[in-house]
């Protein structure tokens, strides 16, 4: 089946080397490459490419939350993440935001366009080191109702800010990279506070830490 792929990812080598082997398939083309979550959207919104290959760990904005805005505005573009981490919040996170496969870095060769040609065919792929997580949380969701998470109240748009501001940038910084102005950004975040009871910077770090929007090392 013929698909047109994007590949996000913020480092050109691994970009180049997913880029090489994926041309080994004559019906996949790349028409185009991503380096952070909001490049990621904006040429997935410019190409409306069939797959989009997404890194978790991108700067601005990260994989999961780039893949939730490209899911709210393209319904046939198919999301698979292509990341080194395999724990669970990850993995969880990724398909609540839309993906449609998760993929370990480390898997060989085959399992990478097995992966794209399931999701073209319309399944999830999970990589086998991942899938238990999966399997347990939907156990776990038969056996109880799962308690409120005010997370699951926040927009996209906060989501990003708190990314954002857990990664240290100033309000100025994320005026410039959202395309809003600071005032409004200053909005965001005080929504965001009064909805976490959260009122502090180093509190909300710990959150977004929590939560896995940034990883323990990038902190």
């Amino acid at each position: 089946m013929h698909a047109r792929i994007l590949l996000a990812d913020d480092h050109n080598l691994v970009r180049q080397g997913f880029k090489a082997i994926i041309s080994q398939k004559k019906d996949y083309q790349i028409v185009g490459e991503a380096e952070n979550g909001r490049e990621a959207i904006d040429k997935s919104l410019q190409l409306t490419p069939e797959i989009v290959i997404m890194d978790i760990r991108m700067p601005h904005i990260n994989g999961i939350l780039a893949t939730e805005e490209i899911k709210k505005q393209l319904e046939h573009t198919q999301v698979i993440i292509l990341s080194m981490y395999q724990e669970k919040q990850y993995v969880l996170n990724a398909f609540v935001a839309g993906a449609m496969g998760y993929l370990i870095k480390d898997a060989a060769v085959d399992e990478l366009l097995e992966s794209i040609d399931n999701v073209l065919h319309g399944h999830i792929y999970i990589s086998p080191p991942v899938a238990k997580y999966v399997i347990d949380d939907y156990r776990h969701l038969l056996k109880q109702k799962s308690p409120f998470d005010a997370y699951d109240s926040l927009t996209s748009r906060e989501k990003q800010m708190l990314q954002m501001i857990a990664e240290g940038k100033t309000t100025n910084e994320i005026a410039a990279i959202a395309g809003i102005s600071p005032k409004t950004v200053k909005t965001h975040r005080n929504a965001l506070m009064r909805k976490l009871d959260i009122h502090d910077i180093a509190s909300l770090t710990r959150y977004a830490l929590q939560k896995g929007l940034i990883p323990i090392e990038a902190h």
